[in-house]
């Protein structure tokens, strides 16, 4: 980067370089000056660019701030463009690129998805989106395909391997594939609580929307109570007994109850709970105790 007076320049290798944010901006400053934009394959003609030159010294008054993520060893890969694009994506509703928001149609543990979707009717809830990572409250979703893979993972082997696994992964634990071990046993389980989770929510459509519950974080800590209660040789109607708990807990960000929750502390106001742990993998571990404590009082 080099600057004369208020004037500066940044140069950067394009493809060892992704730049994130403001890419609104970014794209009317190129079609301004008839340059091709990432996100649009059509330029502006000379004649169009004379006619902008109102637009072009508005745009020369904006501040314009870019994020540039670069390695200069390996390059940017397009799994890494992909997931940098989704995490601002989450974050700006608006801007969508198709070839990025096509999800994959065919991965291993998709049947086992579907199975859930038919079994548990999640349609009633609301659905599951194929679209996008996570649910926003605006939308009408319960949750997404990426979350249920998580959940599923997540009950079958386990908070590591569900931190570490991709959407196309043919997941293992211990020497054994995922979809194995789901297959012989661990989906019915998944269902049992999961199905018992769901119950309370059946006639109310706003405690569903509200709080915690959407959050995905909140549904990969319930798939580890699964794995740890599934571990300690609970049963069928164990499980379906702390599904029911914690069904009916109070998900909403002033439930008093996440007092009593290590990763939990209130706002700088003092009024809504919210995470107060150091990483989001210790957040879901901290919540995973929590609940699995929950359970333990309600024996």
């Amino acid at each position: 980067m080099s600057s004369t007076g208020e004037q500066g320049v940044i140069e950067y290798d394009q493809s060892r370089t992704f730049v994130v944010g403001n890419i609104l901006l970014l794209t009317a400053i190129l079609k301004s000056l008839g340059i091709k934009t990432p996100l649009f394959s059509s330029r502006m003609s000379l004649s169009e660019r004379q006619k902008q030159n109102s637009f072009k010294r508005m745009l020369a008054q904006e501040e314009v701030m870019l994020t540039l993520i670069f390695d200069d060893e390996n390059g940017i890969s397009k799994e890494q463009v992909k997931d940098f694009f989704f995490k601002f994506n989450r974050q700006t509703s608006g801007l969508h690129l198709t070839h990025f928001a096509k999800t994959e149609q065919k991965f291993p543990l998709k049947p086992f998805i579907n199975h859930l979707i038919e079994n548990l009717n999640l349609d009633q809830y609301g659905g599951v989106s194929a679209k996008s990572k996570h649910v926003r409250k605006s939308e009408h979703f319960l949750t997404t395909e990426y979350i249920l893979l998580k959940f599923l993972v997540g009950a079958a082997a386990g908070a590591k391997v569900q931190e570490a696994c991709k959407l196309s992964d043919n997941v293992t634990y211990n020497g054994s594939l995922v979809s194995s071990i789901l297959a012989e046993g661990r989906l019915n389980d998944i269902e049992l609580f999961l199905g018992a989770w769901l119950q309370p929510l059946t006639h109310n459509e706003h405690g569903l929307r509200t709080g915690f519950r959407l959050s995905a974080q909140i549904w990969q800590a319930l798939s580890i109570v699964i794995f740890k209660l599934v571990s300690r040789g609970a049963s069928s109607s164990e499980l379906i007994q702390a599904g029911i708990v914690l069904g009916k807990l109070d998900y909403s960000k002033k439930a008093i109850h996440w007092q009593n929750c290590d990763v939990m502390d209130l706002d700088s106001n003092g009024r809504l709970y919210k995470n107060s742990a150091n990483s989001t993998r210790d957040f879901r571990s901290g919540l995973a105790d929590y609940f699995l404590s929950l359970t333990k009082n309600d024996n």
